[in-house]
């Protein structure tokens, strides 16, 4: 039997090489191309738009409260807004346009346009639609019991329940989980079918809804039957027909729900009232049955007749069931559903498979733009910093040229002043006076003007030859070689013994460039020189410069170090 307990119990759906052409041509061409475009998309007035928007709210109303939609004007609102309307206006056009096919027996149609709205959503989008979603695939669900296709039924019905609950819609919610009950039905796992039956009634129950709990007992009626509860099938009629919202306030079965008859027919087949089970399925067959309840009401009859022994009865009605059964199935397109949901769910697979490829591509060309941002922000501050460099090196080169061309100058006048043979007192009085300017422009450079005082009886050891390479070395910004290094520490310890006995003071741990850096402060060496011939910055020379006084003299800085050099 095709359907026997779904319709009574179950509610309604919440709602080539040629000549190159010229440029004129190809104008022209791409025009009448985009000819017909430009017409369908042209803009429409606000009249209009505002009377299609009425219209589209005005259907989704009719078809909440299940007036028949027409399929022309619900084609004419799906058709609008497919051209002039945004994506959730082509969503509720689409799935009414299915509405207006499942409701005229066109289930392919009815599919191929749910598919449809579906596709208009966006389900990672904060404003997505998840109550009219569950409302799409409830009534998916509702095409794939029609065509006997169970598995696709719970599938769809798993879908629409997650829907509801992600709209925050309590009711839909437990209506689609109740409606599980059927595929099981179909598929005749009792168990199954008696399981959400019973957890949709105690859910209904814990929300205040006694009809629709009460609607979970249809389906259970059925099952009572088939395992000869009849008590219990007896209890749930009673329950049911008090409760459910399947009655009138007369007590007749409501339009869509005369299949119940069917139920209370086999209840009395059940227990041998064959007269009052005769009575229920010719009612069934009265009613504007569709293809489903006649061949039910004819099943029923065919059992009356044979249970009491009328073979001509029986006979009849077993033909006509049979003749129903198989316009039935003539008219069921369960083959083309399935077929159209492998093609959907297939498209529906390329079309992940596109945008997650797509994704791909964007995430590849992110990361390749950042890592061009990177490369090119990595070259600007390499750029940034080797020009900042360059800069302190000049500036580096140009102070110890300074300071070096000012210890010649020195040196000069000195050599003049000892080896001039005029006693002209005037020409030693401008010279004593050329030497007091270069000691005072010397004492500004070196920062310690105490120093200067003592150069006229070191001066051949400050004017040595290998010295004064360290000097011009110094204004190039180059460090010495290790062989330079080696012959200045030898000189150091020839001429100064005392002051480089004491800089290898054991308990003082001078490390080689605090050796190096207090050897050439005692030669009036700059702070700048020091920090090109070491070749480090200026701050680590200050560096050293502190730990050395904090080793030697225990003192903390940098400033009295000089001083201190020249005390030792």
């Amino acid at each position: 039997m095709k359907e026997t307990t779904r319709n009574f119990h179950r509610h309604k759906r919440p709602a080539g090489n040629r000549q190159r052409p010229t440029v004129n041509v190809l104008l022209r061409l791409v025009f009448l191309q985009a000819l017909p475009l430009l017409v369908l998309t042209a803009c429409v007035s606000p009249a209009e738009r505002k009377h299609m928007e009425a219209m589209l709210t005005d259907y989704e109303q009719r078809n909440s409260q299940y007036d028949t939609l027409s399929i022309d004007s619900t084609r004419r609102l799906a058709d609008f807004f497919s051209r002039h309307g945004d994506a959730h206006q082509r969503m509720r056009a689409y799935y009414l346009l299915g509405c207006a096919h499942e409701t005229a027996g066109e289930s392919p149609q009815a599919l191929d346009m749910f598919y449809k709205s579906l596709e208009q959503a966006d389900t990672t989008a904060s404003d997505c639609d998840y109550k009219r979603l569950s409302r799409i695939h409830g009534q998916m669900a509702a095409v794939y019991n029609k065509q006997r296709a169970p598995q696709l039924e719970i599938e769809e019905e798993r879908i629409a329940v997650k829907c509801a609950w992600r709209a925050k819609d309590t009711l839909a919610a437990l209506i689609y989980y109740q409606h599980l009950a059927l595929p099981y039905h179909m598929l005749n796992q009792l168990d199954s079918v008696l399981y959400y039956s019973k957890e949709a009634t105690r859910l209904f129950l814990e929300i205040g809804s006694k009809e629709h709990a009460a609607n979970s007992l249809g389906v259970m009626i059925d099952v009572h039957l088939r395992q000869k509860n009849y008590d219990k099938a007896k209890d749930a009629l009673i329950e049911y027909e008090n409760n459910s919202n399947l009655f009138d306030s007369a007590g007749r079965v409501r339009n869509g729900a005369e299949i119940y008859y069917y139920l209370k027919g086999q209840y009395y087949e059940a227990i041998y009232q064959n007269d009052s089970a005769e009575y229920y399925y010719r009612k069934l067959l009265n009613s504007l049955s569709d293809f489903n309840q006649k061949e039910a009401a004819y099943k029923g009859l065919m059992s009356v007749y044979e249970k009491a022994g009328i073979a001509d009865s029986a006979i009849k009605y077993a033909s006509l069931y049979c003749d129903v059964n198989d316009s039935a199935s003539i008219a069921s397109s369960s083959e083309e559903i399935i077929r159209m949901h492998a093609l959907y769910n297939y498209n529906a697979n390329e079309r992940k498979a596109k945008e997650k490829e797509r994704e791909a591509l964007n995430y590849r060309r992110a990361i390749g733009a950042v890592l061009i941002a990177v490369l090119l922000l990595t070259f600007v501050v390499y750029q940034y910093i080797k020009h900042q460099k360059e800069q302190k090196r000049k500036e580096l080169m140009a102070a110890n040229a300074e300071y070096v061309t000012l210890l010649f100058q020195y040196n000069q006048i000195q050599k003049d002043l000892k080896l001039s043979q005029i006693n002209s007192s005037t020409f030693q009085h401008e010279k004593e006076m050329e030497v007091e300017e270069l000691k005072r422009k010397l004492a500004v450079l070196q920062g310690t003007p105490a120093i200067v005082e003592n150069w006229s009886i070191e001066q051949a050891k400050l004017y040595s030859p290998l010295i004064m390479e360290l000097h011009k070395l110094a204004g190039k910004v180059q460090k010495p070689s290790k062989k330079i290094w080696d012959d200045f520490l030898y000189s150091m310890q020839k001429e100064f013994p005392e002051f480089m006995e004491k800089l290898n003071n054991g308990e003082a741990h001078l490390t080689e460039q605090e050796l190096l850096t207090a050897a050439l402060i005692r030669l009036q060496f700059t702070q700048g020189e020091l920090s090109a011939l070491l070749g480090v910055s200026k701050q680590r020379t200050n560096n050293l410069k502190r730990n050395i006084n904090r080793k030697l003299f225990k003192e903390e800085g940098a400033s009295t170090l000089n001083n201190n050099i020249y005390k030792l």
